[in-house]
């Protein structure tokens, strides 16, 4: 029997990947026993209640499930980024995503910066209870090599999952940003690039998805909207909406494991407009790039955008390798 492991997945782009995974693996007519996160309970119904459970987001209480039943699985799976506890018989997978708890910017806070830095420790320490990592780049296998992992332990296999969207209709000339309102995803940049914008008369659109618990970054927001620049925060939205309405993704993060919203914008028709940074390039050939620590090279980029000067269309260069990765657990 199989163990997927998800506990502590329960929202963004790894829920997306979680739920593409979990379509993926019933389909196959697998044999799976599924651990989920408690905050998604009332998802997956078509389970049957005696192949999941859904457990708190605990290291003790997830410990503590392998202690009682690891001894029942061939292969298990980790999604969460977290191998098991303990050594299994077991042949264990373990699918790594989350490249901050490796690197992460030097914008982040002392309180981001010490919870990253004791999860990276943590993750290092238990790669001995993995015969594998999956990795969704050649950058975040880089990084496992930096942290001791052998290179013939780490398998590189992305994958991703696009609903479909109308890429073809009549769109705005806007740009668009999903994303949640963490400080790795660089909005207090791209906000000082939409000033620099003003000061030079040009005011394009810029539609935004920071929700509520960003409180202080939503502020932010409205108050330079209050200055006069064009900002809609939309707040939590169908990303497929926003990315069908408006031509441009503007993508200035400092650090992404893969970058989902590369892809989904692009298969949506949208053009790129992204940091210079190796994540971008591992997914998509971008239309144009910018310095991310830099408001003026950002603000520079969307200038030569609004002047209608020839550029080329994005493409999308990463491959979706869902069935290899359904295939390792057979």
């Amino acid at each position: 029997m199989i163990l997927l492991d998800a506990v502590f997945i329960n929202n963004s782009g790894g829920k997306v990947l979680l739920d593409y995974l979990v379509s993926e693996i019933n389909s196959a007519g697998l044999d799976c026993f599924y651990l989920f996160d408690a905050r998604c309970k009332g998802d997956y119904e078509f389970i049957a209640a005696d192949r999941k459970i859904f457990m708190k987001g605990s290291l003790a209480e997830r410990h503590r499930f392998y202690r009682q039943r690891g001894k029942q699985f061939d292969k298990v799976f980790c999604f969460g980024n977290l191998p098991p506890t303990l050594r299994l018989k077991a042949k264990v997978f373990t699918y790594f995503h989350n490249v901050s708890l490796l690197s992460y910017p030097s914008t982040y806070g002392l309180k981001e910066k010490v919870l990253k830095t004791i999860k990276g420790r943590l993750i290092t320490f238990l790669s001995r209870n993995t015969d594998y990592f999956i990795v969704q780049t050649n950058e975040v296998k880089a990084l496992l090599a930096q942290k001791g992992v052998k290179a013939d332990k780490v398998i590189v296999a992305p994958f991703y999952y696009v609903a479909q969207c109308n890429g073809n209709g009549s769109r705005q000339e806007s740009f668009v940003f999903i994303s949640n309102g963490n400080t790795h995803k660089n909005h207090k940049n791209l906000l000082q690039a939409w000033r620099m914008l003003a000061e030079r008369s040009m005011f394009p659109e810029l539609h935004l998805t920071v929700t509520g618990n960003y409180s202080e970054l939503v502020n932010t927001i409205e108050a330079y909207r209050n200055m006069g620049l064009k900002l809609v925060n939309h707040g939590f939205v169908n990303a497929y909406d926003l990315y069908s309405q408006h031509k441009y993704l503007v993508y200035p993060s400092l650090c992404e494991s893969f970058g989902l919203g590369l892809i989904e914008a692009v298969k949506c028709g949208c053009d790129v407009v992204a940091s210079d940074l190796p994540y971008v390039f591992e997914v998509v050939n971008p239309t144009l790039v910018f310095d991310p620590m830099e408001p003026r090279s950002i603000a520079d980029s969307i200038e030569q955008i609004l002047k209608g000067d020839h550029l080329k269309s994005t493409t999308l260069v990463v491959e979706n390798k869902i069935k290899e990765i359904v295939d390792y657990l057979k």
